[in-house]
């Protein structure tokens, strides 16, 4: 048994309208249980709550880097980490 979450509303005529839930075939049976939720809930896309969480975060610190390449500076950290490590890709 799958269970799926939908959400809809009451329309003016009485009438609840939900959203076409994916994977549901023609002929499938279902259960429906409504439940009133106090305030309407707004579908909000996922992206929207990453880049809310990327605007909280500090990024001072990266800014003072003054990186001209951002490639280069990548490389140049590996380089560096390998180095500290040992490792060596015999390309030395």
């Amino acid at each position: 048994m799958v269970t799926i979450e939908v959400f809809g509303k009451v329309n003016e005529n009485g009438e609840v309208e939900i959203e076409q839930p994916q994977g549901l075939h023609a002929g499938k049976r279902v259960k429906v249980t409504i439940t009133e939720l106090d305030e309407p809930q707004e579908k909000e896309h996922w992206g929207t709550k990453v880049v809310e969480l990327l605007d909280q975060l500090d990024m001072s610190e990266w800014e003072a880097l003054d990186i001209d390449d951002p490639v280069e500076w990548v490389k140049n950290q590996r380089r560096e980490e390998e180095r500290q490590r040992g490792i060596t890709w015999g390309d030395e």
